[in-house]
């Protein structure tokens, strides 16, 4: 579930930021039709890529106990 607190333009963000995973994974395994060990290297990159923690990257606080959200809206437990 998309929480309210995001703005379309954010969304669009994320997205992107999704899409670019698949694509580059497509052209590492073309070029591993002829330099596997580059391939090697991109996936590596692009998991660190992924796992690396944004610079600026601000997380949202959770509402849970927060008595004004919507006890419908909340996640399960």
């Amino acid at each position: 579930m998309i929480g309210n607190h995001l703005t379309p333009t954010k969304i669009r963000k994320i997205n992107r930021h999704f899409l670019f995973g698949p694509a580059i994974y497509a052209i590492a395994t073309a070029i591993a039709l002829v330099l596997p060990w580059l391939a090697v290297l991109v996936f590596i990159l692009l998991n660190l890529f992924y796992l690396w923690p944004r610079w600026g990257h601000k997380t949202a606080l959770s509402r849970i106990d927060d008595p004004t959200v919507n006890p419908d809206l909340r996640e399960n437990d």
